[in-house]
C-alpha cells in the first residue's frame, strides 16, 4: 500500500467524520450552528423539529465516524497477510491520485484552519444563485 496515499485518504475519512481542524468539522458546525438558529427563529412546533433534526444528525454522525475509524484501523494496525501468494505480476503503481488526493487533503486542512474564503465565496454563490434576474 503506497503510504503517501494511505494517509491522505485518511485524512479525507477524518474530514467525513467531523474531526477538527479539517473542513468537514466546519461545514457540520455551521449546518447544526444554523439549525439552532432556525430553532430559536420560528415558532415552537418548527424548533422541536429542528432540535429533532440536530439530534438525529449527531446520531447518525456518530455511526459513519465509526465505520471511518474502522476503516482507518485496517489501514494502519493490520497487517498484510504474509500467507497470501503473491501475484504473479505485478503493476506499477500510478503517482498520480496521490498527488491529486496530496491537494484534497491540503485543501481540507487549509479549509479547515481558515475556512472564510470557502464561506464567502458559498454566501457569494448562494446570493447569486437566489436574486432575480433582472428583467431587459
Amino acid at each position: 500500500i503506497n503510504p503517501i496515499f494511505t494517509f491522505n485518504f485518511s485524512l479525507l475519512l477524518f474530514s467525513l467524520a467531523g474531526i477538527p481542524p479539517l473542513a468537514g468539522f466546519i461545514s457540520k458546525f455551521q449546518i447544526f450552528y444554523s439549525l439552532f438558529a432556525l430553532r430559536t427563529s420560528f415558532g415552537s412546533s418548527s424548533s422541536t423539529h429542528a432540535l429533532f433534526i440536530v439530534f438525529l444528525s449527531l446520531f447518525l454522525s456518530l455511526f459513519a465516524a465509526f465505520y471511518y475509524l474502522r476503516l482507518i484501523h485496517f489501514f494502519y494496525f493490520f497487517p498484510a497477510n504474509p500467507a497470501a501468494k503473491p501475484a504473479p505480476f505485478v503493476p506499477e503503481v500510478n503517482p498520480i491520485p496521490s498527488y491529486i488526493l496530496s491537494i484534497v487533503g491540503l485543501i481540507l486542512l487549509f479549509g479547515g484552519i481558515y475556512p472564510y474564503p470557502f464561506m464567502d465565496f458559498s454566501t457569494f454563490l448562494t446570493l447569486c444563485a437566489s436574486s432575480s434576474p433582472s428583467p431587459l
